[in-house]
């Protein structure tokens, strides 16, 4: 199966286009967030309630409301009975 077939991101596609600055990942778009999500998903370096892409992407836009970079709040947000906090 391609990556193309399961929707995952290639390496490529990961370094392209999010910015890294002094304070961390900066994500400027839905996309940039979504590969984050997968290359920390395939790292395996999210807590095991964070097990899926989509858990992943939900714990850092809930860590974004309240000020949060992308690894803080994957470390910081757990997903309790479906919902982040």
């Amino acid at each position: 199966m391609t990556n193309q077939e399961t929707g995952l991101a290639t390496r490529e596609q990961l370094k392209q286009e999010i910015t890294v600055s002094e304070g961390g990942i900066v994500l400027r778009t839905l996309d940039d967030l979504w590969r984050i999500a997968e290359g920390i998903h395939r790292a395996k370096m999210a807590p095991n309630s964070l097990d899926t892409v989509d858990k992943i992407a939900i714990a850092i836009l809930r860590g974004a409301e309240v000020g949060f970079k992308p690894m803080l709040s994957v470390t910081s947000i757990a997903v309790i009975n479906g919902v982040p906090g």
